[in-house]
């Protein structure tokens, strides 16, 4: 009897259990499901507001430092050197006497012509006077006129040898260097010294001829040399080449720089910074803040705490920044930093 009410109350038990777990299951299916609210996580992003201004497409081209001005100087006689006036590195003066080469010699020959002349025309006058008497014929007149020309071109032509004995300078410069000096024997041709000009200085630079339109004479430009970087010096377009050089296809072209101070050296390596074209009101963005999609460029601009995806064209890249054609303008909150991972539509805040 006693074993027969424990398996009831084993079987009872069963049974509530087995109810439980259906009226469980059947409650489950009628409860609604309820999804999981995902709340979208806003990006740390900095933010630029754009603006427009004037942005020149500028380019570079590398030349030496000439002197403006450079002659040789050589002898236009023969002689020795018998007085010299200059050492290399003097400054002179347009006309300023040099070198003097053998003028004693030359001053004694022309003394003599200038007699020989003289006696000439005191004969020349004397035959005249006799010619108008009937005394003599036309042809000592003739012959007398004749003794006086020669005689007055050979003085001529000692005038221009004693003229030449003398080196002056050309122009206002410095001597770069002497060649001969006192004593030395020289001949006609002789090189004797080297002046150059250099107040102001020429950089050449050869210009390719698709940026020949965008250049013209009188063009400023901005002068750098290497031996000082952070300086910018004023340079002038000074000529153009009106013929491209065979070798390089390019135009030479002269830009004119001014060196009073004498700062500047002859034979220095330096770049000039030219203009192609300007563009008024133009917008400009760094580079590191336009992503590309196979041929699509794009940027993120913020608005209204969201990141939006504005496709851009770009005109020209000048140093890390990128000038737009078309796509942003001004006021546009450009997203510069913490752009990388960011899709249409992200929600973002300004991290400063």
């Amino acid at each position: 009897m006693k074993r027969l009410l424990i398996n009831l109350v084993v079987c009872a038990a069963i049974v509530v259990t087995g109810v439980a777990v259906t009226v469980g299951v059947v409650m489950a299916r009628r409860v609604p499901y309820a999804p999981e609210t995902r709340v979208e996580r806003s990006v740390a992003v900095s933010i630029r507001i754009l603006e427009g201004g004037d942005i020149s497409d500028l380019f570079t081209l590398t030349g030496n430092l000439e002197p403006w001005k450079e002659v040789l100087l050589s002898a236009e006689t023969s002689g020795l050197i018998e007085w010299q006036g200059v050492e290399a590195g003097d400054l002179v003066a347009a006309g300023e006497e040099l070198l003097r080469i053998d003028r004693t010699s030359t001053e004694l020959r022309l003394d003599r012509a200038r007699a020989q002349y003289n006696l000439s025309l005191y004969e020349l006058e004397r035959i005249i006077k006799l010619h108008m008497l009937g005394i003599n014929s036309p042809q000592e007149m003739e012959r007398a006129r004749a003794d006086r020309d020669v005689t007055q071109a050979n003085m001529r032509a000692l005038e221009v040898d004693l003229s030449n004995c003398t080196v002056r300078a050309s122009f206002d410069g410095v001597v770069e260097r002497v060649y001969q000096e006192r004593d030395e024997y020289v001949s006609v041709g002789t090189p004797l010294l080297n002046l150059i000009q250099v107040h102001k200085l020429k950089m050449v630079v050869g210009v390719a001829d698709k940026d020949i339109p965008h250049i013209a004479v009188g063009d400023v430009v901005q002068v750098r040399v290497d031996a000082y970087k952070d300086k910018v010096y004023t340079g002038r377009v000074h000529r153009l080449a009106v013929r491209a050089e065979e070798s390089t296809h390019t135009f030479e072209t002269e830009i004119e720089v001014d060196n009073f101070d004498n700062e500047l050296k002859a034979g220095m390596i330096g770049s000039a910074v030219l203009v192609r074209n300007t563009y008024p009101g133009a917008i400009s963005v760094p580079i590191f803040s336009v992503m590309a999609e196979g041929a699509e460029r794009y940027v993120f601009v913020e608005h209204d705490g969201h990141a939006l995806k504005r496709p851009v064209s770009i005109s020209f890249y000048q140093g890390n920044v990128a000038v737009i054609g078309d796509g942003l303008a001004a006021g546009d909150r450009l997203i510069v930093a913490g752009h990388r991972n960011l899709r249409d539509g992200s929600a973002v805040t300004d991290r400063e």
